[in-house]
């Protein structure tokens, strides 16, 4: 997934003369990186800032920027984190800040009040930017709040609206974020081909971030459909990255490693795989949760697949006392603790198991 920051911790004032239809400011992650244009340039130093000026160019990759005294910026599109344009109705700004405090719902509704006639008369920037708020409130409302009869026919419908408006702008600067939302609700849906091709459009990103978030969630992908190999092109091709990397990348190559240790264990070298996952558990110093319950989960899929299920029911416990914030995995690691318990003849702590996959997801153990 692409990681977007909304909160400014600095101002900065690129005068302009706002033309309408164009942009008016511009939320700015900076991360260690010189920004280069025609005329001038801005050293970053990891701080956020609000950029204002017109639009003259834009795509998925980049937004040309230029400013009363014409200095100009070319800025990275993976390092914004929102645009906000001068005539756009009031509507679409006070859902844009909804959706950055996660109330999609809430957002939802901010734009059912939107005057049709009045975004008619709109530019076409401000009439792409409804409709990605639309589509990203919806999506990630799916995401979180989604329940068992929305799980398959609402994301299945809201991927493939997120689809077919890629198609319609496939230039809309929003495109990967898109991409990355569309991929993620369509295996939602249980629709692994869709999500595959969905995520197909960020590996054509300059952006290494973007385009190795898409490679290791089709690595994901070929990896259940049994494609061994070539789940691992994907994960390799993230590995032998050794260009200057951000914290992301170096991150991405982390789960590229997982991703490739599951692999060993698929090709029946468990052993193998089993020291690649203790050495990851050993060296890796992160926070993030989705990495530690993803190294876990493999780890005890391996350690089962040398029947060594004590073990393994350690592995998926860490999961489900320190990691359950990580939905997807925690899922699967009491999926797995299910069969395990029962197993070892511990029927309560199954049951357990069970109505917490019931209540909390709305899963039964046949799914």
């Amino acid at each position: 997934m692409i990681k977007l920051y909304f909160w400014i911790s600095l101002l900065f004032l690129f005068a302009g003369i706002l033309e309408p239809g164009f942009l008016a400011e511009g939320y700015v992650r900076a991360d260690d990186t010189i920004w280069f244009a025609e005329k001038g340039e801005i050293n970053s130093n990891k701080e956020e800032k609000i950029v204002f000026g017109s639009i003259r160019s834009s795509s998925p990759d980049e937004v040309f920027l230029v400013g009363k005294d014409q200095k100009s910026l070319l800025i990275p599109t993976v390092f914004i984190t929102a645009i906000q344009y001068d005539s756009e109705p009031t509507e679409l700004t006070t859902a844009r800040l909804l959706i950055q405090t996660s109330l999609y719902r809430e957002a939802l509704e901010k734009l059912t009040e939107l005057d049709a006639d009045t975004l008619a008369k709109s530019s076409a920037n401000i009439q792409q930017e409804a409709v990605y708020l639309r589509l990203l409130a919806k999506g990630n409302s799916l995401l979180i709040n989604s329940t068992l009869s929305d799980r398959k026919s609402e994301s299945l419908k809201t991927g493939r609206e997120i689809a077919a408006f890629l198609d319609s702008a496939p230039r809309n600067v929003h495109c990967y974020e898109l991409a990355d939302l569309g991929g993620r609700i369509f295996l939602l849906a249980e629709s692994p081909e869709e999500a595959r091709l969905s995520f197909d459009r960020m590996i054509k990103a300059g952006a290494p971030e973007v385009r190795f978030a898409g490679l290791l969630q089709i690595g994901e992908i070929l990896l259940r459909a049994g494609e061994i190999e070539n789940a691992q092109r994907c994960f390799n091709e993230v590995l032998c990255w050794d260009k200057t990397s951000s914290e992301q990348v170096e991150e991405q190559k982390l789960f590229a490693k997982i991703g490739n240790a599951e692999a060993l264990a698929l090709k029946k070298s468990e052993k193998d795989s089993i020291d690649l996952f203790h050495d990851l558990i050993r060296t890796t110093n992160s926070s993030n949760v989705e990495l530690w319950a993803r190294m876990y989960n493999g780890l005890g899929t391996a350690l089962l697949h040398q029947q060594r299920n004590r073990e393994a029911l350690l592995a998926f416990l860490h999961v489900d006392l320190l990691y359950s914030q990580a939905k997807g995995e925690h899922v699967r690691a009491l999926r797995s603790l299910y069969h395990l318990w029962n197993r070892q003849k511990r029927t309560d702590r199954a049951n357990e198991v069970l109505k917490t996959l019931e209540q909390k997801y709305e899963i039964s153990i046949a799914q």
